[in-house]
């Protein structure tokens, strides 16, 4: 199947295989957050249109952007399955939701990259914005950066929706800096203490420069006293690449129509063989002497 994404790249790709589990499980291992890298990786084929990458065969992974690799994700599961059963816990109450709910993945609206956004993909050359009294300079994350966000992570997980930005911001000056920023922990000290209006600036450029997979979905919490709407985003986590064994366990328990516990088993089969268990021959013996008497 064919597999386009916001940058103009398309290349061949199949559909997920069980063997891609095993891989996936060993990937998990490493880095939880390097699944969709994987995934992608795993199923591509060869390379039909490039877009402004420079590989022209094989998809190199280390050099393509985020989004594109996010869209990427979501059409290979459309390709498999489209349809995404989630049980998320409601932002409210903190309970997760009774009935799960089922997503058609293949609704959702992908945006392309800009021109300006294309040709940084293609020259690597920093986009130049201004927020404020500060000018600040955007890279795209790509798949070379998916270890070092892993690294980030396990290390600082509190900061990690930080760092999410932060990886994407090559320098900083102007203002009260007196020299440049172009280390990832300065310019994270940085965004850090900035307004909170910078954060919604950043994520609009970001959007508008390599597009992307609107990811959210709405539901409504169906425990009694709550009823949140809410419109949180469909992560590529674990249960989306069928690897959540707890997703596993739940959906084997609601199929069932002959469910017991493991100690009315053991119970049923101990009064089973009670029952039925043959008599003695000596027992037998005695039965048939009465009998003829």
């Amino acid at each position: 199947m064919k597999i386009p994404c916001p940058s103009g790249l398309v290349f061949e790709a199949r559909k997920w295989k069980i063997g891609d589990i095993a891989e996936l499980i060993g990937e998990r291992e490493r880095f939880a957050s390097s699944l969709p890298l994987k995934m992608a990786e795993l199923a591509c084929i060869s390379t039909i249109e490039q877009g402004p990458y420079k590989f022209t065969d094989k998809v190199d992974f280390s050099q393509v952007s985020l989004p594109d690799i996010a869209v990427a994700n979501i059409l290979l599961r459309v390709g498999s399955n489209p349809l995404l059963r989630l049980q998320p816990a409601c932002e409210g109450c903190r309970r997760p939701l009774r009935d799960a709910i089922e997503i058609d993945l293949s609704e959702m609206p992908v945006f392309m990259a800009s021109k300006e956004g294309a040709e940084h993909l293609r020259t690597n050359a920093p986009v130049q914005r201004q927020y404020g009294v500060h000018k600040v300079a955007l890279k795209a994350v790509r798949g070379s950066d998916f270890k070092t966000l892993a690294k980030l992570q396990d290390e600082e997980p509190t900061y990690i929706l930080e760092y999410q930005h932060v990886l994407h911001i090559a320098q900083v000056s102007g203002g009260e800096l007196k020299a440049p920023l172009v280390n990832v922990p300065d310019i994270r000290a940085w965004y850090h203490e900035q307004d909170i209006s910078l954060r919604a600036e950043i994520d609009d450029d970001i959007d508008e420069l390599w597009g992307g997979v609107d990811q959210s979905f709405t539901f409504r919490c169906d425990h009694l006293g709550c009823g949140l709407e809410q419109s949180p985003e469909v992560p590529l986590d674990l249960a989306f690449y069928g690897l959540d064994q707890g997703k596993k366990q739940h959906r084997r328990s609601r199929r069932s129509s002959a469910k017991r516990s493991a100690g009315e088993l053991m119970g049923t089969l101990s009064a089973t063989s009670s029952s039925s268990t043959p008599k003695s021959p000596a027992s037998t013996s005695e039965e048939s002497k009465k009998s003829t008497s």
